[in-house]
């Protein structure tokens, strides 16, 4: 059996993983670590997002350097006039000089909002806080609120995670 440690102790994240492993039949225990990102608490756009990803997954891996590490970060990226939230995955993998990195599908977040999280500071109010200020939603998952409960964030995480699991066996 294999061992993942997760740069987050979110629980969402931590669900994602397992579901990912369940659903790629990859046999791991997962553990979650807390970990910093360096970054803001609402990422904007892929350097920012990818930096913080990339320094969960190696603060997970220097835990233990014979594992497999994951590093999830969520960010808003602005495309074609409107803002979206997605989700990058590195996975670092034992014997794999490069890392593994996947995106989640895009998720609209209402620009208002968006709006609202920029000009309070996005260093430390993330989309999600306006949306929960303003709906009473979970913080951590205004996905589920926004799609009227069709779609948690668990559930766009799980989804990349298997995409990048599936990666380590083509490795």
């Amino acid at each position: 059996m294999e061992k993942i440690i997760l740069g987050s102790t979110s629980k969402h994240k931590i669900e994602a993983v397992r579901r990912a492993c369940m659903e790629v039949d990859f046999l791991a225990e997962v553990f979650g670590i807390v970990t910093e990102s360096g970054q803001n608490a609402q990422p904007v756009g892929y350097d920012e997002t990818y930096a913080g990803a990339s320094a969960r997954a190696t603060q997970a891996k220097e835990r233990d350097q014979g594992t497999v590490a994951i590093g999830i970060e969520s960010g808003i990226f602005p495309r074609d006039g409107k803002w979206f939230d997605i989700a990058i995955v590195v996975v670092l993998v034992p014997g794999c000089p490069e890392p593994i990195v996947v995106e989640s599908e895009p998720f609209e977040f209402p620009e208002d909002c968006v709006s609202e999280a920029r000009k309070r500071g996005v260093e430390t109010t993330t989309v999600g806080d306006v949306l929960a200020e303003r709906f009473g939603c979970d913080p951590t998952d205004p996905h589920a609120f926004l799609s009227e409960g069709r779609v948690k964030r668990s559930d766009l995480l799980a989804k990349v995670i298997a995409d990048g699991l599936r990666k380590i066996r083509m490795n």
